[in-house]
């Protein structure tokens, strides 16, 4: 369910975990340390987490103006197989691009 009270996805089969939040914590940074901002974030989580397969019901829609660019796998090959690529490289991630990023991929592209 959206902030908006839109239901857009089905959680089928639904497994209830506990939510070991030091050992999450431990083991993704290696540090126990509740300042870290991601640690915080992690630690603030109630005391279980849910897992199983998710149906969506329809795309999502930001409505950002980045929706476009936003595909499936399916709409993806068709692209590429519309433009004959043989290959294909990619790169994501959640952040902004550093200019670190931004060079490799522009290099990988070359």
């Amino acid at each position: 369910v959206t902030q908006l009270g839109e239901t857009v996805a089905i959680l089928r089969d639904p497994e209830v975990y506990d939510n070991r939040k030091e050992e999450i914590v431990s083991r993704m940074f290696g540090v126990i340390d509740p300042g870290h901002p991601y640690i915080s974030h992690i630690y603030s989580g109630g005391p279980y987490l849910l897992g199983g397969e998710v149906e969506l019901l329809d795309r999502i829609r930001y409505n950002d103006g980045l929706d476009e660019w936003r595909k499936t796998t399916t709409e993806l090959e068709e692209e590429f197989k519309a433009k004959g690529a043989d290959v294909v490289y990619a790169f994501q991630t959640r952040n902004p691009t550093h200019a670190g990023h931004a060079y490799l991929m522009k290099s990988a592209g070359e």
